[in-house]
């Protein structure tokens, strides 16, 4: 480094001004030595000393850009148009211990005594870039997992979706809505909650790693866009890393299995030129239909029908939402009998008929009700119909029971047993003639929580069943100590032809062995046949449901139908 006098350079006039002034100023001469700086450049530097002069412009430059500076220099004096002579720009700049420094400059070419210097105002901008970095940071990145947030997903995924066409390089997007995380929030706090979301986004990055864009795109949905031959390529596949994904995670000391449904689509099964928003939606129709309607893998990808689907779906979807202001909703009932073929009590049904008449089929409305939520007014609705139903002088005085059945998602609600208690008092019912429905699945996936529920609706005087028993769900231990009073024995455990299958017939009686010693009435669905009744009483069950005896019809008609003589019967065989 040459030494340099200031003697030689007369700046006595501008020093004391340039001093006081809030930002560091250089003086630089066209051999890019500093003549002079004022004491807050070389704190911004952080030079050895008290001021920059005598030293080169390559001592603040990154290496990168020393020759870059350079031909700036030189072009200026050739008299091509600078992009950085008299015009503010951000710029890379280094400190003498070597620390990068991201800066704001402003260069001012001056004529000095005749020699051309330029003065340099400088900022030192590194905290406001990095706290520009995080509010970036912040807002497109989620909080809680670390992935993007919905608008950083969709503004990297148009990206890279506007580079693959350009490449003709297809590309595959996953949804992921994760079920489940409602229930930890209630039940261990939302702290757990998080814990478990933010696992969820770690096991994503690490099965997804790059070149995959990830993202949280909504509260309990997740989406991957990968190059096709990196991606999945069938549901079964898409099933197995979701099943891996949410496998075994610890929340809170306890470990649980998150589940997911999942859509998926191919940016090829869309119209050319198709922007991004568009295939996204694609991914999420079929998302969307998979929840509806799950599969066996609980993944769905899209294909040209489920368009037509969808705009059924919502259909209906927008019916739903209006269909009990507009009345449309009403009850049907379908009798229980004993062995002697007395009716012992009903179950309600509910059915929807909308404004134009079109009867609309419970396996149709049920889940779009189940997925929107609007299934937890709607079985509001339908327990006080039944309440009333069961309050009124032709019903209370014939000693029967009335079953309604309560969905999922009704036994989230931490104030059900509350408002069903509510609801039948101010009808004048008594709870003991009511009979609550909940699945087998629901009741034993978390034990603990489901036999809270059960115990609180039994305190209120309800009585509760077991529904689909013998679909596959059941855990022997949570069944002997579930606070039910009947147990619903799935149609797929009766045989339908009872003589010709003898090892069904042994199965069946062997499950309704099993539910009489655990102390439960035992009813078995879906009979239609004289034969499987006749089985059924052979086998010593209490009770039976199907279209035998009845298909569901308005409460008035059933109670017109005369239960028949003791002698056609079918009282142990």
């Amino acid at each position: 480094m040459s030494v340099f006098d200031p003697k030689q350079f007369d700046f006595l006039f501008y020093k004391t001004a340039l001093e006081k002034v809030g930002e560091g100023v250089v003086v630089v001469d066209r051999q890019s030595r500093i003549l002079w700086s004022n004491s807050l450049a070389a704190e911004i530097f952080r030079a050895p000393g008290p001021s920059l002069a005598g030293y080169a412009l390559d001592d603040i430059l990154p290496q990168a850009h020393r020759a870059q500076h350079a031909d700036y220099i030189d072009r200026f004096f050739e008299g091509s148009r600078s992009r950085i002579i008299g015009q503010g720009r951000n710029v890379t700049g280094r400190a003498f211990d070597e620390r990068p420094l991201e800066l704001y400059v402003n260069v001012t070419h001056m004529t000095l005594d005749g020699r051309d210097i330029f003065l340099t105002v400088v900022r030192d901008v590194s905290m406001e870039r990095e706290f520009q970095r995080s509010m970036h940071h912040r807002s497109v990145y989620d909080f809680i997992t670390q992935l993007l947030n919905r608008e950083g997903f969709m503004a990297a995924g148009r990206q890279r979706h506007i580079e693959a066409a350009l490449d003709g390089a297809p590309l595959w997007l996953g949804v992921l809505n994760v079920s489940g995380v409602g229930k930890i929030n209630q039940w261990i706090g939302y702290e757990a909650g998080d814990l478990a979301l933010h696992e969820i986004g770690v096991r994503m990055a690490d099965h997804f790693p790059e070149p995959a864009i990830l993202g949280r795109v909504d509260g309990n949905e997740f989406a991957v866009l990968l190059p096709v031959d990196r991606a999945p390529r069938s549901p079964e596949a898409f099933a197995a890393a979701a099943r891996a994904i949410g496998r075994d995670i610890d929340v809170g000391g306890r470990h649980i299995d998150i589940r997911f449904t999942g859509g998926a689509a191919f940016s090829a099964d869309g119209p050319i030129g198709e922007p991004f928003v568009d295939f996204f939606a694609r991914a999420r129709t079929a998302l969307r239909e998979a929840r509806i309607a799950p599969p066996a893998s609980g993944v769905r990808f899209y294909d040209s029908d489920l368009d037509r689907r969808e705009h059924i779906a919502r259909a209906l979807e927008d019916g739903l939402v209006h269909a009990l202001a507009r009345d449309e909703f009403f009850i049907q009932v379908q009798p229980k009998v004993d062995m002697d073929r007395r009716t012992a009590g009903y179950e309600a049904l509910l059915r929807w008929r909308t404004a134009d008449g079109e009867l609309v089929s419970p396996a149709d409305f049920i889940p779009l009700a189940e997925a929107n939520g609007t299934i937890r007014l709607i079985g509001l609705w339908v327990f006080q119909q039944v309440c009333r139903l069961a309050a009124a002088e032709d019903f209370a005085g014939r000693d029967l029971r009335i079953s309604v059945n309560l969905s999922p998602r009704q036994m989230e609600q931490e104030a059900l047993p509350e408002m069903l208690a509510k609801i039948c008092a101010d009808s004048g019912c008594d709870p003991a003639v009511i009979e609550l429905e909940v699945t087998e699945s629901w009741a034993v996936q978390d034990y603990e929580r489901g036999s809270g529920v059960l115990e609180a609706l039994k305190a209120k005087g309800f009585g509760v069943s077991l529904d689909d028993f013998g679909t596959g769900y059941s855990s022997l231990s949570a069944l002997v100590r579930l606070p039910v009073d009947v147990i619903k024995i799935d149609r797929s455990l009766l045989p339908s032809d009872a003589a010709h299958d003898p090892e069904a017939a042994k199965l069946l009686g062997a499950t309704i062995d099993l539910c009489r010693a655990l102390g439960r009435e035992v009813l078995v669905e879906g009979v239609e046949s004289e034969d499987q009744f006749r089985l059924l009483a052979e086998l010593d069950c209490d009770l039976a449901q199907g279209y035998l005896f009845g298909r569901p019809q308005d409460y008035a008609r059933c109670a017109a139908a005369v239960d028949p003589a003791p002698d056609l019967a079918y009282a142990g065989g």
